[in-house]
């Protein structure tokens, strides 16, 4: 059993049973001052009953206000409600009982111990008393919950995008990428010598480009997956659908709507990022191209180079141009789009998934 259940069970079950018990206790010995004494044994068992009652009350309170108020948007209203409830409830079981326990000592056993005003304002008391104390274990126990819900939330956040970052990692590693450089070198020395440097210096930047940017991206992964994750009844998923967008915020001019993912043709950076939609329209999105790739499911979404992320649904033909793909789509864009050199392998393995 974790820690986490265990706290539960104290919460929910053994401290009930720990207060019943003390506090039943500590008001039959003060009842025993009263003149005449207060209520004989039985009067522990009832007050004990009375407690559990007030206790189990509050539950319900709570259960019935988690369907209407949450506690993140609306804490106030929600602890005021709560609070008023209870304390009525509280009064109500424990004057009503008490009212009924002396009742009984009198007209059936025939004590004299009839109730004046100190004794009920007493009793209404003990009942605030009482309730204040369920409420400050219960109302701390389902903000402590909430709390760690918020934090498994958002660690579990950190998870899903370590799972999509690791993702883009494998994508963007290609076991080909140097073997199809060196086929491609040995060529140009045979048939252009005089562009080797050049080519080379190409490698070279493109290699050392591609390797920062793995840095980056697995000391991003480092960080998330070093958060602690704590312990629930449900092992979150790494990567789900749920974890890509379904759409897009965008702005035009004073108005705002949305762009559902299905209906993007591609993303492109022109000095900002924009969307480019299947009607031809274009649209700024407050993102860059690194936080896009990693928000899309990359199933369906392929970062072809530097300034493009295309959709698979409006891929039309490729055609191979030397050591170059240009990539025709379904719909009209205005500008050629061509598969960096370093990214044909992997992009030929994306399209044959």
């Amino acid at each position: 059993m974790d820690k986490h259940n265990t706290i539960n069970i104290w919460i929910r079950y053994l401290f009930p049973v720990f207060l019943a018990l003390f506090l039943g206790a500590l008001i039959f010995l003060m009842a025993q001052f009263r003149e005449p004494p207060g209520f004989a044994w039985y009067g522990v068992f009832w007050f004990i009953g009375v407690v559990f009652l007030i206790w189990e009350c509050g539950w319900w309170v709570a259960k019935r206000l988690d369907q209407k108020y949450s506690w993140r948007t609306a804490t106030l209203k929600r602890l005021l409600i709560q609070i008023v409830a209870t304390n009525i409830l509280g009064v109500v079981l424990f004057l009503g009982s008490f009212i009924l326990l002396n009742s009984y000592e009198v007209y059936i056993k025939g004590a004299d111990n009839h109730l004046g005003i100190l004794h009920i304002a007493v009793s209404i008391a003990e009942a605030f008393i009482i309730v204040q104390m369920v409420n400050s274990v219960q109302i701390g126990y389902q903000l402590m919950a909430n709390w760690q819900s918020l934090q498994l939330e958002a660690e579990t956040y950190k998870k899903e995008s370590a799972a999509i970052r690791l993702a883009q990692l494998q994508r963007e590693i290609d076991p080909e990428f140097l073997h199809d450089n060196f086929d491609h070198l040995k060529s140009l020395i045979q048939k252009s010598p005089e562009k080797v440097s050049e080519y080379l210096k190409q490698l070279s930047d493109n290699y050392s480009e591609h390797q920062s940017k793995l840095v980056g991206i697995l000391a991003n992964i480092q960080q998330a997956l070093q958060q602690k994750v704590m312990v629930s009844d449900e092992e979150p998923t790494a990567l789900s659908p749920a974890s890509h967008k379904k759409r897009f915020l965008v702005r035009s001019g004073n108005r705002l709507f949305m762009i559902n993912v299905s209906d993007i043709v591609l993303f492109y950076k022109d000095d900002i990022v924009l969307l480019y939609t299947k009607e031809g329209k274009k649209y700024p999105v407050d993102l860059s191209l690194e936080e896009v790739s990693l928000q899309v499911n990359p199933q369906h979404f392929f970062r072809i180079n530097r300034q493009f992320i295309i959709h698979d649904q409006y891929l039309s033909d490729m055609k191979v141009e030397g050591n170059q793909m240009l990539i025709n789509l379904t719909v009209s864009f205005p500008k050629p789009l061509m598969v960096s050199q370093r990214n044909i392998s992997g992009f030929k393995r994306w399209l044959d998934r």
